[in-house]
C-alpha cells in the first residue's frame, strides 16, 4: 500500500518554523545580517506566543480562532 503525502493543511506548522519563515521573509536578524528584525524584537515575539499559548490552551499556529485573539487582547 502506498501511503500518500499530507496536503499542505494537514501538516501541523510549528510557532518556531512559523517564526523561522518570517526571518527569512524579512532578511534575517539586523545585528547578524544587516537587514531584517532585532534579536529583542523577535525575543518579544517569542514570548507573546508563550502567552498566547497559555491564554488559549493552543499551541500551533493553525488552530487559533478570532475568538482567541480577543480572548487574548482581553487578558492583556
Amino acid at each position: 500500500m502506498v501511503s500518500k503525502a499530507p496536503l499542505l493543511s494537514e501538516k501541523k506548522i510549528s510557532w518556531e518554523q512559523l517564526l523561522d519563515q518570517y526571518l527569512t521573509s524579512v532578511g534575517g536578524i539586523t545585528e547578524k545580517d544587516r537587514v531584517g528584525v532585532s534579536k529583542d524584537r523577535i525575543l518579544q515575539y517569542k514570548l507573546y506566543v508563550m502567552d498566547i499559548c497559555k491564554v488559549s490552551g493552543k499551541y500551533f499556529p493553525a488552530e487559533l480562532t478570532v475568538d482567541d485573539a480577543r480572548n487574548y487582547g482581553n487578558n492583556l
